[in-house]
């Protein structure tokens, strides 16, 4: 499919889903003003971003944004290489400019390619060494003491204080969501964006504040499936779940999974399970 024939009145994650939609042109674009040579061959593709390795040993990755997205928190690749004390790989040059025909903003940025293998499943993180656990620890710890104008985005959407209290009482109504502390976060912190065994994190797009617990939470919930890993995770990142907040970061992941699932899907029970305790403690 090419630019012409998507429909111009869906939203931009939709009309240009990058899986399915052609842009020759911008990768061209992107080659032409970087300078570089992209490798197609083992590309990451995704709906609203392109990955590829290039011939000089780096990796470059695009995005699309829509004209929503706020402009005035700069590009999250880019405002991440301030950060010190969280592994990630080290960022070079980017571009970034507006198309009108397609009504989206591009995003190109080159980096080193990442020091390990990104883990992917959660079942390969079964398999991390405990010098691996250490890191993570002091990774959170360093990332949640920077300071940063950014607002996270998880899921695309802005952090605010209004977004959890709406959500979490939809299907928690006696649950006090009110945030207490705000703290730095990747705010996309699952295990594709993580390496191993050399520990790593990318893809830093929306990284910015968010409440205290927002990326222990979300490796919680994606560690489910398999309580084992849930377990050592929780015991890894203990003090941000055990925090009021921590806990809230929790159900709202599970709020929204129980806004859509049913006991078909795998981490249904361990969810339930879980959503009994969160409440009780919240409530007390």
């Amino acid at each position: 499919m090419t630019a012409a024939e998507v429909p111009t009145e869906m939203p931009a994650a939709q009309r240009l889903d990058l899986c399915r939609v052609e842009v020759d042109d911008v990768l061209d674009r992107v080659q032409a003003v970087l300078g570089v040579r992209l490798d197609f061959v083992g590309s990451v593709r995704k709906r609203r971003s392109i990955g590829a390795r290039t011939e000089s040993g780096t990796w470059v990755r695009v995005e699309c944004r829509g004209l929503d997205r706020p402009l005035e928190q700069g590009w999250g690749i880019e405002a991440a290489s301030g950060i010190s004390g969280v592994p990630m790989p080290a960022w070079h040059q980017g571009v970034s400019w507006l198309d009108v025909e397609r009504g989206v903003r591009w995003r190109a940025d080159e980096t080193d390619l990442v020091a390990g293998n990104p883990i992917g499943k959660p079942l390969a993180a079964l398999e991390l060494p405990e010098t691996w656990w250490t890191a993570l620890g002091l990774a959170m710890d360093a990332l949640s003491a920077h300071d940063t104008y950014r607002r996270a985005t998880p899921d695309l959407e802005l952090a605010t204080e209004s977004r959890f209290a709406a959500a979490i009482p939809k299907v928690f109504p006696d649950v006090d969501a009110t945030v207490e502390t705000w703290s730095t976060a990747h705010a996309d912190f699952n295990w594709p964006n993580l390496t191993g065994p050399t520990f790593e994190v990318f893809d830093w797009e929306d990284f910015g504040t968010a409440p205290r617990g927002l990326d222990a939470a979300t490796l919680w919930f994606g560690s489910l499936r398999l309580p084992e890993l849930a377990d050592k995770v929780t015991a890894c990142l203990r003090a941000d779940l055990e925090s009021r907040d921590g806990k809230l970061m929790q159900l709202w992941r599970c709020a929204e999974f129980l806004a859509w699932a049913t006991d078909e899907e795998p981490e249904y029970d361990a969810v339930t399970e879980s959503v009994a305790r969160l409440a009780r403690e919240l409530k007390s």
